[in-house]
């Protein structure tokens, strides 16, 4: 084995590949077909998970509740906040820098055929290719693979599924998978089998979906709303669905869980048709789940503003930006307006992000991020001062200085300061956090 340590694994993968994306299935699955996991007898039963928002959450949703049914669970999702681990997990816990560079020393190797001719792989690609052989290597019973792009031609698609779950669709990565719901619709579909459970998770999703979860699996597709819910009421949550038989099922009075309940709905709907798992693995599930800057509220513990609180959510698009808008009036009252510590990527719609963001903003701290892919501090305080000229903006040089300022000019001990915007943004918030001595 080399003497090459993650970091420098990690590096070299970035620089292998022309391209940060390029989306298709033919190199990953050359590569695929030299490693033992893809030919491996029986098959490891996987669930794939795709949809523009949520789908993060429903894989640590589904992860939570098969560990607590008792199997041994391989979870596979990006990005990540801190470090690459976070992508790979077994059992809820992060696979360790020497899996990870062994597993990547067998995807390199695999990369070469029979006379040494090399086959190129993206960042993405090699990283999946080294989580389903470490999943391999750690005889899971059940693999959950997040979708990275789209669906169709993403590199978790080489893999057979069980059963799979769009959460839902909405205007994200146009420039790879089109510029309507129902192109990117028909591109997310791509994960769908023909006669496996279909779980989508949006009550009224592209008819490019639903028709093609129709045709393929007529009998096992599964819709919001129509075929199951989860119903919130003030202490608890009510759960319909239907079994594998396509009976209806109701449970009453389930444990309220903390991440988005769409996304919890839809993993009781794969649990339901796979019968993987009884109501108390669950309810035990439901209450365990969890995931950094998904709504995460975070209290400051030492320094300065010690007891100050700071809510981190990943949301980086419109329909996102909605949805935490929502959940902010639902947790903290319709007349909340927070100090909003904001910064986005390059290629999102910041004109959407920012208007459904609005509603719940009372200042507006703006700093880049220290990607390629960040967006001009110029860019991000026109787009606000055009969009809520009546709101205050603040420019600073990094994230931490932005944070700290809003927390500075957020005197009252019981208010909240919302990061939000991407999934760097929460980073280096956290990054921020650590540094002023809160882990």
């Amino acid at each position: 084995m080399s003497q090459r340590t993650l970091a420098d694994w990690l590096a070299w993968q970035e620089t292998l590949h022309p391209s940060t994306i390029e989306l298709g299935l033919e190199r990953v699955r050359r590569v695929a077909e030299r490693l033992p996991f893809f030919s491996v007898s029986p098959r490891i039963k996987t669930i794939i998970v795709g949809g523009t928002n949520g789908k993060g959450s429903c894989v640590a949703y589904l992860e939570a509740i098969l560990i607590a049914a008792g199997y041994r669970v391989g979870a596979y999702s990006s990005p990540h906040l801190l470090v690459y681990n976070e992508r790979v997990r077994v059992n809820g816990a992060m696979a360790n820098d020497q899996q990870l560079c062994e597993s990547f020393e067998r995807v390199d190797h695999a990369r070469r055929d029979a006379n040494g001719v090399e086959t190129s792989l993206t960042y993405f690609e090699f990283g999946t290719l080294a989580a389903l052989d470490i999943f391999y290597r750690e005889h899971v019973d059940v693999q959950i693979l997040e979708v990275g792009l789209g669906g169709r031609l993403d590199a978790v698609n080489i893999m057979e599924p069980d059963a799979a779950i769009v959460t839902n669709v909405a205007l994200d990565h146009e420039q790879w998978l089109g510029n309507t719901r129902e192109l990117i619709g028909a591109e997310k579909a791509g994960i769908f089998r023909g006669d496996i459970p279909i779980i989508i998770g949006e009550v009224e999703p592209p008819v490019s979906l639903r028709d093609c979860a129709r045709r393929l699996s007529p009998q096992c597709t599964r819709i919001a709303a129509t075929d199951f819910a989860l119903v919130e009421k003030a202490t608890a949550v009510d759960f319909f669905g239907r079994d594998a038989a396509g009976k209806r099922v109701e449970w009453k009075d389930l444990p309220k869980p903390v991440l988005p309940l769409p996304s919890a709905a839809c993993a009781l709907q794969v649990v339901l048709d796979l019968q993987l798992a009884d109501r108390m693995a669950c309810e035990r599930g439901l209450t365990t789940a969890q995931l950094p800057g998904r709504f995460q509220l975070v209290t400051i513990t030492q320094g300065t503003y010690k007891g100050r609180r700071i809510l981190l959510d990943v949301a980086h698009n419109p329909a996102g930006a909605q949805f935490l808008t929502e959940r902010v009036n639902a947790v903290f009252g319709n007349s909340v307006r927070l100090p909003l510590v904001f910064s986005a990527l390059v290629d999102k719609d910041h004109v959407g992000l920012v208007a459904n963001l609005a509603p719940i903003a009372r200042s507006w701290y703006v700093a880049p991020l220290a990607v390629p892919r960040a967006t001009p501090l110029a860019t991000l305080a026109a787009v606000i001062r055009l969009a809520v000229p009546a709101q205050a903006v603040q420019q600073f040089d990094t994230l931490g200085a932005a944070l700290v300022q809003a927390l500075a000019t957020s005197t009252d001990d019981a208010s909240v300061v919302l990061v939000c915007g991407s999934f760097y943004t929460v980073a280096a918030a956290l990054d921020a956090l650590q540094a002023m001595g809160n882990s």
